[in-house]
Order: C-alpha cells, then sequence, then structure tokens
C-alpha cells in the first residue's frame, strides 16, 4: 500500500498532501483514521466509568436500570432505544445485524437479570447520577456538533491518565468551525495539527483531524488515618470551538482505593448517617458562606436556606409535604429571646431598675407593676365618701408610682395622694444572635 493511495483513500485535499507528503505510510493511516472515527458514544462509557471509579460497578447498573428499565421498552422509539443500548452496552453496540425487535428483547433480558442488583444499590442512585449527568452533557454537545460536520473523537486509557482527542470536520458538509481553545484542569494538554505542528489558536477545523494530548497530573501522596494513598485529583477538559464546547469530566481518584465490600457497606451506611428530609439547620454562616467550597458537607442538592424560596423540582421534601416551597423561618430569625425574670414588692418612688439582676448587660428589661396594698385618703371626716381613685405604673426612668385618693362627693374634693405599695415583675430579653436557617430537602 502506498502513501499515495492512502491520502487518497482519506480526502483529496492538496494543501494536506503537500504537507503530509512526507509522512510514513503507517502514521498517516492513523492521522486519516482519527479524523474520520466519530466516537461521542464513547463519552456515555466515560461517565458510566467515573460511577465505577468513584462508587462501584453495582452503583453504575443501579443507574442503567433506573434510567432505562422503568420505562416501556415496547414504546421507546428508536432515538430513546438507541439512547438505551449505548449507555447500557457501550459504543456500536445499537447497530449491525440486530433487528428492533432484537434490541428490545436483549435491553429487556439485561433489565431482567439486573432488577435485584439495582434495587440493593437504588440509595446511591441520586449521587451516580451527579457524576453520569456530565458525560451525558459531553455526549450531547458532541452530537450537536457532529450534526454541523465537527467530529470530536475522544480515547481515554484505562487508568484516566492519557486522553487523546482528535478533532476534524466532515467532507462534503458547507461552511466552517474553529477550533478556539483548549482548556484544561488537572491536567496538561498539547495540541498538534495534522503535519505534527503547534497549533495557535483559533484555527479552522479541517477534514484530517487536530490531536489533542493531556496528561493527567502527578498523583499526590495523602495519609488518611493510618493509610497512606496516592490521590489523583478531579481533572476537566474542555474542548472550546466557535460553536458547542465539549467538556470532559473526570473524578478524583484515590489508590489503593477501598475494598469493595468495605465500600459497599459506608455508601449503604451513608443515607442512614444524613439527618431525615425535614430537618431544620441554624447556622452562623450566611448563604455564600455555607455552601462555600470549604464548607464541605453543605451540599446545595440537599439543602436550601429556608426562607420561603421555591424548591427545585422533584425534591423529596416536596412530594412528602405537598408544598413547593421552603419554610419561611425569617421571622424566627428575628425573634426576642428571655435572658431573665424579676419579680418582687416595692414602694412607691423606689426604682423598677434595683430588681433587674442575673441578665445580661446587653438585654432589654420589660416591666409591669400592678396594686399591691394602697388605700384612699379623705380630704376630711364627712361621711359622704364616695370614691377611691389609684395609680399604679413606671415611668420611663423606672420610677414606681403607686398611690390612692378619695373623693367627697358632697363636697367635690378629692383627698391628696397617699403612697402604697405594688408589684412589679420584669422579663428580660434580647435578640436572638443572628442565626440563618437551612431545611433539608433530599
Amino acid at each position: 500500500m502506498t502513501l499515495n493511495f492512502l491520502l487518497h483513500a482519506c480526502h483529496k485535499n492538496s494543501r494536506f498532501i503537500k504537507k503530509l507528503k512526507f509522512i510514513p505510510p503507517l502514521v498517516t493511516f492513523f492521522v486519516c483514521a482519527a479524523a474520520t472515527a466519530q466516537t461521542c458514544d464513547a463519552l456515555i462509557q466515560h461517565g458510566l466509568r467515573n460511577i465505577t471509579t468513584s462508587f462501584s460497578s453495582e452503583a453504575t447498573a443501579a443507574l442503567q436500570y433506573f434510567r432505562h428499565c422503568q420505562k416501556n421498552l415496547d414504546t421507546m422509539d428508536s432515538s430513546r432505544l438507541a439512547e438505551a443500548e449505548v449507555d447500557i452496552f457501550g459504543e456500536g453496540r445499537g447497530g449491525g445485524s440486530y433487528n428492533e425487535q432484537q434490541r428490545r428483547s436483549s435491553l429487556q433480558e439485561w433489565c431482567t437479570a439486573n432488577r435485584a442488583t439495582a434495587q440493593r444499590n437504588q440509595s446511591s442512585f441520586q449521587n451516580s447520577q451527579v457524576l453520569y449527568q456530565g458525560g451525558l452533557d459531553a455526549w450531547n454537545q458532541c452530537n450537536a456538533l457532529k450534526i454541523k460536520g465537527v467530529q470530536v473523537a475522544p480515547k481515554i486509557s484505562a487508568d484516566n491518565d492519557t486522553v487523546d482527542i482528535g478533532v476534524s470536520f466532515r467532507a462534503g458538509v458547507v461552511g466552517y468551525y474553529l477550533l478556539t481553545g483548549i482548556q484544561a484542569e488537572g491536567y496538561a494538554c498539547k495540541t498538534s495539527s495534522p503535519d505534527g505542528k503547534k497549533v495557535t489558536f483559533p484555527s479552522r477545523i479541517e477534514q484530517l483531524a487536530f490531536s489533542v494530548n493531556c496528561r493527567r497530573n502527578p498523583a499526590k501522596k495523602e495519609t488518611l488515618g493510618n493509610e497512606t494513598y496516592l490521590r489523583k485529583t478531579r481533572g476537566v477538559i474542555t474542548i472550546q470551538t466557535s460553536d458547542e464546547p465539549v467538556q470532559l469530566f473526570f473524578p478524583e481518584e484515590f489508590q489503593p482505593t477501598l475494598p469493595a465490600a468495605q465500600a459497599t457497606r459506608i455508601l449503604k451506611m451513608l443515607p442512614k448517617a444524613e439527618p431525615p428530609v425535614g430537618t431544620v439547620l441554624a447556622s452562623t454562616f450566611t448563604e455564600s458562606q455555607f455552601f462555600s467550597d470549604v464548607n464541605i458537607p453543605a451540599d446545595a442538592t440537599k439543602w436550601i436556606p429556608a426562607d420561603g424560596r421555591l424548591l427545585p423540582p422533584g425534591s423529596i421534601y416536596e412530594k412528602i409535604t405537598g408544598k413547593n416551597a421552603a419554610p419561611d423561618l425569617r421571622w424566627e430569625r428575628d425573634a426576642r429571646v428571655i435572658v431573665g425574670t424579676a419579680s418582687g414588692q416595692a414602694n412607691s418612688g423606689e426604682n423598677v431598675r434595683a430588681f433587674a439582676v442575673g441578665a445580661p448587660p446587653e438585654a432589654t428589661w420589660l416591666w409591669t407593676v400592678g396594686l399591691r396594698d394602697i388605700a384612699g385618703n379623705r380630704p376630711n371626716n364627712d361621711y359622704e365618701q364616695s370614691e377611691d381613685q389609684f395609680q399604679v405604673f413606671a415611668d420611663s426612668d423606672g420610677v414606681i408610682t403607686a398611690q390612692g385618693r378619695t373623693l367627697n362627693w358632697k363636697h367635690g374634693a378629692w383627698g391628696s395622694w397617699k403612697a402604697g405599695t405594688a408589684n412589679v415583675v420584669g422579663i428580660a430579653t434580647r435578640k436572638r444572635d443572628h442565626l440563618f436557617y437551612y431545611v433539608k430537602i433530599n
């Protein structure tokens, strides 16, 4: 097989033939293969592998089961059927010599065989969905570009340490797109043109593939408890184009991993260790502080501020209560609390503050005074005395007035005020510490 034949088999772009005429035939073959292969389906499998890496193969099976097997496979349309096949069986499984009925039967057999496994691992389903969603988003982005002629073909090593991505443009499609950059976190990436030269962004995507080679940053030693692990930090690789980006996500990994049986027990225990849905938590943190990256246990998919806001769709809280909004506990945050009480007997002219003991200095006292022993006072000794009048109060300075007098109706004269005693009751309150409330919804 000659070089010219291989180049002709790839495509007939004379500009690239001139650039590649010095490359050995075997190398040229692989360049061509990368340009024509379209493996968006590999991104679905990558999402599933992320779950296996972070949880277990049984968690992966549970996710696949609950995504597809609870639907009616007999009435599923062809596009959903193809998605289920790619998800469960891997890339390339959905076509070939299988007719549609055989494909439905094959899926049904898988669902029946994995039902018990899925039920055992139902608790890990939600956590698995979060990881899987990244692979599904990448698959959707890749297919959106494919329709427009841009082909993204990722190849990921079994240990996730090496990622090779081909980016090319399908022959016969009108128009063009640009490769505008490669962004990486946790990986070092190098992009080469079809002739092996370094790429300057932006560059037009042609039929021969750009090659993106990414290597994961070295693992670091960490000690957890009495065990020493090699930890690979999470990684993200984003292929940026003048249209859709495609983003690949890689969860953090530990080596050695936990034994499978121990990991399974821990995963089953985690939901039981969490507070139940509906639990209200008081925190001194504002919303941004509570959900910050530093405050790791505060998961925004499980907790929400208890300020009356609408709940995200499908929360367990809504399913249980029938309410689509969080409880509003802002009144609780602004309430005052009792921090002390006082009571006793006082003479008129004394001050209630003499009773203000045992409460913190910042407390505010509320006082009430009532009649205890007060007598009327006659203006004379005539018998025509008809009415007694009493005054019992504390003024703004806390001075107590407790006095009485009597009216002589015949002469229309009041007697002078006569001092008495009063009952005093005080309650000390202070503003509640500035707390913020959060409710568990999932």
